[in-house]
């Protein structure tokens, strides 16, 4: 996303577009009303946009800032008490290190509060849904760019995001939190956890 609107950069970003994280969210979790989120200055167009999807979905965004050397334990403590559900995006600031992504998890399984992200490794942490990029869709929406530059065709937009996704579900989160899950929505999951 940092390449938007740059001449002369093409590609595919690497994360889902955030309009299709909360319909996605919206869809298997219905009764989730308050997602929250940690962002820092270098997310906040996202959080813009994110509002007025969210806004659309009948859901309400929370978000905190978080600065470099904050009380981040704080401040994410403060917000799990107002929502359904963490979204984790991706940030340098509020996931910079594996002590600081630790107890951030732990923290919303204390305040039994599901955490979504963005990669399936944050399934190891104990997420309770990820959505991430499909790599072989990636890699073909990748090529059709390339395709369309060699025959010198316009493009609508220089920077993509990915036409695909893969959804990691943990139902022993979704039971742990007694969270009401779409029994329509299974059907969506590329990687079912129970752990």
């Amino acid at each position: 996303r940092q390449f938007l609107n740059q001449p002369g950069y093409y590609g595919v970003t690497s994360e889902i577009a955030p309009a299709a994280q909360l319909a996605w969210f919206k869809h298997f979790f219905p009764e989730i009303k308050r997602i929250g989120v940690l962002y820092s200055h270098t997310n906040s167009d996202l959080i813009r946009e994110a509002h007025h999807t969210a806004e659309q979905l009948a859901l309400t965004l929370i978000d905190a800032e978080v600065e470099i050397d904050s009380a981040r334990a704080q401040e994410a403590t403060q917000l799990l008490g107002k929502v359904d559900a963490l979204w984790i995006l991706p940030n340098p600031v509020v996931l910079d290190s594996q002590p600081h992504t630790t107890e951030l998890f732990e923290l919303a399984q204390q305040a039994k509060v599901a955490v979504f992200g963005y990669h399936p490794v944050f399934m190891e942490f104990g997420a309770t849904m990820s959505i991430n990029a499909d790599l072989a869709t990636t890699g073909r929406q990748a090529a059709l760019i390339v395709q369309s530059i060699l025959e010198q065709q316009s493009q609508a937009s220089a920077i993509q995001f990915p036409a695909g996704s893969n959804i990691s579900l943990n139902l022993r989160r979704v039971r742990d939190y007694q969270l009401y899950l779409n029994p329509e929505a299974l059907n969506s999951v590329s990687d079912l956890l129970n752990h």
